[in-house]
C-alpha cells in the first residue's frame, strides 16, 4: 500500500456556519485525532483527497498528512469516516484517524467474488453473506480485497 502525501491547515473557527464558509471557499472541514493525540481540526484540499482515492482505487487509504500552522508537522493517518452530500457526491466532512506504521491496525476490507460457481450452471445462485470481513494488519500490508 502507497503512502500518499495530504496537505491541510489548522481550522481557526469551528461549526456549522464556519464549516459552509470553509466549503464555499472549496475546501473540506476534516478532523484528526488518535488514542494518543488530541483531536486537530483541519482543512483539506477535496482534489487531493479526490486523487488519492482514484490512485489507489479505494477508501482505504494511509496519508502523510502535512499540517501547515506555522510550522510543518507530519502525522500518518487513514481515513476513519467520509460524510458526503447525497445529491452531488461532493465531501462534507472527513475524519482521520492517526496511526502508527509500526503498530497493527484493524479494518473491514471487503470480500470481492471471482469467476463463476459450478452451481451456476445447474441454475443456482450466489448469496455472498459477509460483504467485509475485519483484517488485523499493518497499516501498509493492508490488502485491498479478499
Amino acid at each position: 500500500m502507497k503512502i500518499f502525501e495530504l496537505k491541510s491547515t489548522v481550522r481557526e473557527r469551528f461549526g456549522k456556519g464556519a464549516a459552509r464558509a470553509l466549503r464555499r471557499r472549496g475546501m473540506i472541514p476534516a478532523i484528526l485525532y488518535g488514542p494518543k493525540t488530541q483531536p486537530v481540526p483541519l482543512s483539506v484540499s477535496p482534489f487531493d483527497l479526490e486523487k488519492a482515492f482514484k490512485e489507489s482505487g479505494t477508501k482505504r487509504v494511509v496519508f502523510n498528512i502535512v499540517i501547515e500552522n506555522g510550522n510543518k508537522e507530519n502525522r500518518t493517518a487513514i481515513v476513519k469516516d467520509i460524510q458526503t452530500d447525497i445529491f452531488n457526491r461532493e465531501f462534507l466532512h472527513v475524519d482521520f484517524y492517526e496511526i502508527s506504521l509500526q503498530e497493527k491496525i484493524q479494518v473491514d476490507v471487503p470480500v470481492v467474488a471471482v469467476g463463476e460457481p459450478k452451481g451456476f450452471e445447474k441454475d443456482g445462485t450466489l448469496e455472498i453473506v459477509r460483504k467485509e470481513l475485519k483484517v488485523s494488519s499493518l497499516p501498509l500490508d493492508l490488502p485491498d480485497f479478499i
